[in-house]
């Protein structure tokens, strides 16, 4: 990959990105008309790349004129004795393309490990989880979601309600808000409709694309505004 296609991808995520952050602001719509926008900007900026590698390289041919070569003799000079024979060992220097793809790899696999990192403490939190014994807390999800019916595990590990995983997913409840009386329907219903928008998704999605683009701060813009 030379600097140049990395500067290319720079520009173009970038006025993506920009497209996207103005249209989810111009829009009349709602929230959720929003986060579609923003998300429909997510899946182009990680199509971007795929897109860039499948498509032609489009190369112009300028002409150029023809010159004679210079006559260059074959050789030469005196030979005189030789005594010793010097050999240089010099390393040459890596081109700025070369280092400029190093420094984006080292970037994006420190999102990525960080991503999946989270994703794995996501499911030891869900597999040291125990099931939701609360007769209030199983009505309301048996009523609101009894088609796709989420796993309601309570968790010590959150520190607040969280849902993750697609549909019907997970929900995390820790003891605190169980013990709240009144609670359960609020927080269901809050958390069913993030699990129903397949938001987690979009999240993760979003997170792939800061991974890519990690060198572009409108990226991360748009990756803020959409988990807001």
């Amino acid at each position: 990959m030379s600097l140049l296609v990395i500067a290319g991808l720079a520009a173009k995520s970038g006025l993506m990105s920009l497209g996207g952050l103005a249209c989810a602001r111009l829009i009349g719509g709602g929230a959720v008309d929003r986060a579609n926008v923003l998300r429909a900007t997510v899946c182009l900026l990680l199509a971007l790349p795929v897109v860039s590698a499948a498509l032609p390289t489009l190369t112009v041919l300028l002409p150029t004129t023809a010159q004679a070569a210079p006559s260059v003799p074959l050789w030469e000079g005196e030979v005189g004795r030789i005594g010793s024979v010097a050999v240089s060992g010099a390393v040459p220097w890596p081109s700025l393309g070369a280092v400029a793809l190093a420094i984006w790899l080292l970037g994006m696999t420190g999102i990525v490990a960080r991503l999946a990192l989270g994703l794995r403490t996501l499911d030891a939190w869900t597999r040291s989880a125990r099931p939701v014994l609360s007769m209030e807390w199983l009505t309301v999800v048996d009523r609101e979601a009894a088609h796709r019916r989420p796993r309601l595990l309570r968790s010590g590990q959150v520190a607040g309600p969280l849902s993750w995983g697609l549909n019907p997913g997970v929900i995390l409840v820790d003891p605190a808000s169980l013990e709240r009386p009144g609670a359960a329907a609020p927080i269901l219903a809050h958390e069913l409709a993030h699990l129903r928008r397949r938001d987690w998704l979009f999240l993760i999605l979003s997170r792939l694309a800061v991974a890519v683009f990690w060198f572009n701060p409108l990226v991360w813009r748009l990756h803020a505004e959409l988990v807001a």
